[in-house]
């Protein structure tokens, strides 16, 4: 007889060496290994990621924490924890820096090694009086944040003022009479003549 038989306790549904067992905290952290778990006690049919993961305190304690993810039974009607897990899976895939057309087939030798920071938070009890402590605030060691620069917009060059002389407006022709001959255009300080041989009168 086993010591859990009478009691329904499955034990896949808790952490080996972890889980309630750290603190919370912010801790470092190594991927040590990962696997998919098919099966557990209650049904023979749930699937987990696991992630094996070795923590170090800012006081140099050494744990070792087990993240678990449910796997979709039907993927086109996850539930609710189901939706999450995976949410944070994806998410973090994307954090450690794996290209979104990749992060499908990510399998265990990929992120063996994979190190940052981490913060384990436990939420508030739910309505059965059990409450459950989650990985938060992923970062990761060699990941640079891509920032999208807007281009700066440059200030458009004042017109540069022309050193060019401005040219005299010319004057208007002189309109024809009905003889042909030209009459005189005035200007504004001197009387312009008509002379035989000269084009300019002098001055009376």
């Amino acid at each position: 007889m086993g010591f859990l038989d009478d009691y329904d306790v499955d034990l896949d549904d808790f952490n080996d060496s972890g889980g309630f067992d750290v603190p919370d905290g912010t801790y470092a952290f190594e991927v040590t290994t990962g696997e998919t778990k098919v099966g557990t006690q209650k049904n023979d049919d749930d699937v987990h990621i696991v992630i094996k993961l070795s923590l170090e305190s800012e006081e140099g304690e050494i744990h070792s924490y087990n993240w678990w993810l449910k796997v979709p039974d039907d993927p086109s009607r996850p539930s609710r924890r189901e939706s999450i897990a995976m949410s944070d899976w994806k998410k973090w895939l994307l954090g450690a820096g794996f290209p979104p057309e990749d992060i499908g087939g990510v399998g265990p030798e990929d992120i063996e090694g994979i190190t940052g920071t981490m913060q384990l938070l436990t939420g508030r009890p739910n309505k059965e009086g059990r409450a459950y402590q989650n990985p938060r605030n992923w970062t990761f060691d060699g990941v640079e944040e891509e920032e999208e620069e807007k281009p700066k917009k440059s200030a458009k060059p004042a017109p540069a003022k022309s050193t060019k002389a401005v040219k005299p407006k010319p004057a208007p022709k002189p309109e024809e009479d009905e003889e042909g001959d030209e009459e005189a255009a005035e200007a504004p300080s001197a009387t312009r003549t008509r002379a035989k041989g000269n084009p300019f009168a002098k001055k009376s």
